[in-house]
């Protein structure tokens, strides 16, 4: 990311691109390379088990789960997800054309 943010500062400074706006683009980008060390260090100072996290990431498991726990995922994907999925498709729809006959 400071690549990108060096590359930006030159082509901002070579274009003669307006000051304010080459700032704004130079503070976003500071910003994003600024939360990612952050969390890096977050991850350094914890130290996970890295097989468990590993393991956890492409391997799904629910230790002690019953099927009170089970209702709540399900409930949780269908409050989150699914709405969004119907707004996507009733977007999608709008824009094609309808044919009368």
């Amino acid at each position: 990311m400071s690549v990108v943010t060096v590359c930006l500062c030159v082509c901002c400074y070579s274009l003669s691109v307006h000051l304010s706006v080459c700032c704004y683009s130079l503070s976003v980008c500071l910003s994003v390379v600024y939360s990612q060390s952050v969390c890096l260090l977050q991850y350094v100072m914890v130290a996970p088990d890295q097989p468990a996290l590993l393991r956890g990431m492409f391997v799904p498991f629910c230790e002690d789960c019953g099927p009170d726990q089970v209702l709540q995922a399900v409930a949780i994907i269908g409050a989150i997800i699914m709405p969004h999925n119907i707004y996507l498709h009733s977007a999608l729809v709008k824009v094609r054309p309808a044919v009368i006959n």
